[in-house]
């Protein structure tokens, strides 16, 4: 699987002037995704806070900087908002759907074949991440110090697989592309929401907040998986979709568009209490509490988060489960930390001159005689 290109946007001779454009744009205005990676354009870093939840699951330092990202670096989960992977990526990326609700455009198939290129492209990315980890650390327990190495200088976050110039770069890439999807999942969808609506601007919600659907968990086959029931993906109308999006859910609810949408995003985070604050741009949908008081935009960040554990723990266990517990062991310290341990063996202690502070004391028997023999 490794091997097989995903579908990407590919940009035709007529469409030329088209993506000029748009990269100019991007220079003033930010990516069009639900959680934000960037400290700006009204977004709060939410990606990148999201991810840090994984501090209490063992990521320290350079390790959490390159999977998480840092100020004025994008990192693994911000990787699908870097320019290139906005212009030619695939809308599965972030998890955009058809915005299919029933009765009104589009069909139940044109909604699951949506969801279900969302599935896979975060299975491949799982994936290709696993396999990069199995290069860290050789099959004799010897580490490949060339491939652990990691830097924000090393890492490009290349949207192509196979381009990454390190394993380790590959796994932060793939594993950060993974969590970024599965993190919008929850504030595209109505998976997590409180609502008893009915219309386009306000569709039933599912009320699963804290819940994982089966092909979000690793590994899945994403063509096989059974999908819940009553999903809804936000179609996405803030790019060139704008007008395919007329008639169904959306995601947008910005003055731009014109529109209210379900999307979930753009207030501040707090990841220590699961909890989150709504600002001047949210919509309705956004803004709406459940009966203890918590925002959908709340609930969307609670579930966010469990998912990046639940994520990172699946990953874990695999790497165990295909590497071995010793080798395994050591691929996820280098992981956790981005940085290689030493293995260097240590020499055993000589423990021939070491006194024990708790032996009774004892003297030669002839020191008793001299003692005795010496004039007074």
């Amino acid at each position: 699987m490794s091997g097989t290109r995903h579908p990407v946007k590919v940009a035709t001779a007529a469409a030329t002037s088209v993506l000029i454009f748009a990269a100019a744009s991007l220079t003033m205005a930010p990516p069009a995704s639900a959680f934000g990676t960037y400290n700006r354009f009204g977004q709060n870093a939410e990606h990148e806070k999201i991810t840090r939840s994984l501090a209490s699951e063992g990521f320290v330092d350079d390790g959490l900087d390159l999977l998480a990202g840092t100020k004025g670096q994008l990192g693994g989960a911000g990787a699908p908002d870097e320019l290139g992977s906005i212009l030619i990526g695939p809308g599965s990326q972030h998890c955009d759907g058809a915005g299919y609700l029933p009765g009104k455009k589009g069909s139940q198939k044109e909604a699951d074949d949506a969801f279900r290129d969302c599935l896979r492209w975060f299975q491949w990315n799982m994936r290709d991440a696993l396999d990069a980890a199995g290069q860290l650390v050789n099959a004799d327990l010897t580490i490949d110090t060339g491939q652990s190495q990691a830097s924000f200088t090393t890492c490009a976050w290349p949207m192509y697989r196979g381009a990454d110039k390190t394993a380790l770069c590959t796994v932060y890439n793939r594993l950060g592309r993974s969590l970024h999807l599965a993190q919008d999942f929850y504030a595209h969808s109505n998976w997590s929401d409180y609502s008893t609506g009915t219309t386009l601007d306000n569709p039933p919600g599912l009320d699963r907040v804290e819940e994982v659907p089966a092909g979000l968990r690793f590994p899945r086959n994403a063509n096989l998986v059974d999908l819940e029931d009553g999903i809804i993906n936000a179609c996405d109308n803030t790019n060139v979709m704008k007008n395919w999006c007329v008639g169904r859910v959306k995601h947008d609810n910005s003055k731009l568009t014109g529109s209210d949408g379900i999307n979930k995003d753009l207030g501040t985070v707090d990841v220590d209490n699961c909890w989150a604050s709504k600002d001047g741009r949210h919509s309705v949908r956004s803004s709406t509490t459940d009966p203890q008081g918590r925002t959908n935009f709340a609930r969307a960040i609670c579930s966010a988060i469990n998912q990046t554990k639940v994520t990172w723990g699946d990953f874990q266990k695999e790497v165990m489960d295909s590497y071995g517990d010793e080798r395994g062991a050591l691929i996820v310290q280098i992981i956790q930390t981005g940085t290689v341990p030493d293995t260097t063996p240590q020499p055993n202690p000589d423990t021939s001159t070491v006194t024990d502070p708790d032996a009774p004391v004892t003297t030669d028997p002839s020191d008793d005689m001299r003692r005795a023999l010496r004039p007074v």
